[in-house]
């Protein structure tokens, strides 16, 4: 992370303009913020994971899930386990999750038009998990 923390929490969170911010202090530096969306409404916590992009990531079209992530937010919450939907921009891809050693994967499928469309080693992407009851989907930015 940055050194600019609050640039860091509005990337995670997702904040965009139209958005109210409820700030309750904890102590005299520390608050809790709530998110309300533009109607008014609390909106649901955000559950993100972030990867800086390396070049193993793009030569196999391989994007790992942190393990305790798919713990926490993703294992017992769907019906299917073995795909996912990831939504940059306008464009939806469709892609496989191998599971395997320890690890979960987004690849195949689509896996590698969304590498070669939309990353390259440097960059680092956002996985915003997305509330559904059937389908995996995230939301990515960078």
């Amino acid at each position: 992370m940055s050194t600019d923390g609050w640039r860091d929490f509005i990337l995670a969170e997702d904040i965009t303009l139209c958005y109210f911010l409820v700030f309750r202090p904890k102590t005299i530096f520390d608050f809790e913020v709530m998110v309300m969306e533009p109607n008014g409404c609390e909106r649901l916590p955000h559950y993100t994971f972030t990867l800086d992009i390396k070049s193993t990531h793009v030569g196999r079209a391989r994007l790992g899930i942190p393990m305790q992530f798919w713990r926490d937010y993703i294992e017992g919450h769907y019906l299917n386990y073995n795909s996912a939907m990831l939504k940059f921009g306008d464009n939806w891809y469709d892609v496989e999750i191998i599971h395997g050693h320890g690890k979960k994967l987004l690849q195949n499928g689509r896996a590698r038009q969304f590498v070669d469309d939309n990353i390259v080693v440097g960059d680092v992407c956002t996985f915003f998990l997305l509330p559904h009851e059937e389908v995996i989907k995230f939301k990515v930015k960078m």
